[in-house]
């Protein structure tokens, strides 16, 4: 096919099939429409675990549908699915830290719930896995040393765990908690984090946030975890799941 030539500023630019030169567009590229199948994905998973566009995108591009999170905030909005923030988040820092392995580092924390029961939680670094979480009436030392012998029992024992300075932790007088000496006894060094540094236990912060805003859609406590450990997707393990991350 022939070629037409001409000079700009004595340089020779050839243009093929008799094109010229194009003007690029502006502005991001247009990713194709999502099919009303991937919007019925969008809005069957928003429905059923109330997910927000990053995430349902994320999962399933996993899955090999071409979607991003714009177009899926878009579906959710066009299904009156949207739920507005009311304030802004809250931001701890931007530090952050990720043990290299599973079994290096468990984190642990009671949070009181909407029920007024308490919940006692082990949370693998590495794969944010739940190895253990019961709620409670009592947050005692007691409880938490009967569930770190049930989950290590399970999933074997962490190098470490990391929880705050609570006196289930770490009595407020300097003596050694009960805790303390069960993990000692198993072979696993017990740390505590500073005092007012939320972001140290930042990771098992984060699955006491999703408890709050998930567990509702679930009558037992257990249906969450498993849920949480197998089927719900983490953005900073790239929209795998807990369990496939491990």
């Amino acid at each position: 096919m022939t070629e037409k030539c001409f000079t700009v500023g004595g340089a020779a630019i050839k243009l093929k099939d008799g094109k010229g030169l194009e003007e690029k567009p502006k502005g991001r590229p247009i990713s194709p429409e999502p099919d009303d199948f991937v919007k019925n994905k969008v809005i069957k998973l928003r429905r059923r675990y109330e997910w927000g566009p990053k995430k349902i995108a994320g999962m399933l591009k996993r899955k090999g549908y071409a979607i991003d999170h714009n177009q899926a905030y878009r579906i959710i909005c066009e299904a009156g699915l949207n739920n507005p923030i009311t304030e802004p988040r809250k931001t701890w820092g931007t530090k952050r830290f990720q043990r290299e392995h599973s079994n290096n580092l468990w984190q642990a924390d009671f949070k009181l719930c909407n029920d007024d029961f308490w919940m006692i939680s082990f949370q693998d670094d590495h794969s944010r896995f739940i190895t253990g979480s019961v709620k409670i009436w009592n947050p005692t030392g007691e409880k938490a040393v009967q569930l770190i012998e049930r989950a290590v029992k399970k999933y074997g024992a962490p190098a470490q765990v990391l929880t705050d300075q609570g006196t289930q932790f770490k009595p407020a007088r300097g003596e050694t908690s009960q805790f303390a000496l069960q993990c000692r006894d198993m072979g696993i060094e017990h740390i505590t984090a500073s005092v007012r540094r939320p972001t140290t236990i930042g990771k098992i912060e984060a699955f006491h946030k999703a408890y709050e805003k998930e567990s509702h859609l679930f009558k037992e406590h257990w249906n969450f975890i498993r849920y949480y450990n197998h089927t719900r997707p983490h953005e900073s393990l790239n929209y795998l799941t807990q369990q496939k991350y491990t």
